[in-house]
């Protein structure tokens, strides 16, 4: 995570979630079949700022205020493609 001045603010490790039987399927299916999405949560822990930017990886991504953020009870839903 960045903020209004793209200083990395935060950051965060990705992981598969769930049943473990299900990551196992699921690791195996993304090797045969690309098309199969992949699911992953994480969290970060950052400090208030007036804007927020997602990057993954070299992944740029959106930006949100504060606001915006709070109104979505600080939970993001993204897709890379």
């Amino acid at each position: 995570m960045r903020n209004e001045r793209n200083e990395v603010i935060g950051s965060g490790v990705a992981g598969l979630t769930g049943d473990p039987a299900k990551q196992q399927h699921d690791r195996l299916a993304a090797r045969l079949d690309l098309t199969s999405p992949c699911h992953v949560e994480f969290s970060v822990s950052v400090p208030r700022a007036q804007f927020y930017q997602v990057m993954i990886g070299t992944h740029g991504g959106p930006a949100y205020s504060y606001e915006q953020l709070q109104a979505m009870n600080f939970t993001l839903r993204l897709t890379l493609h």
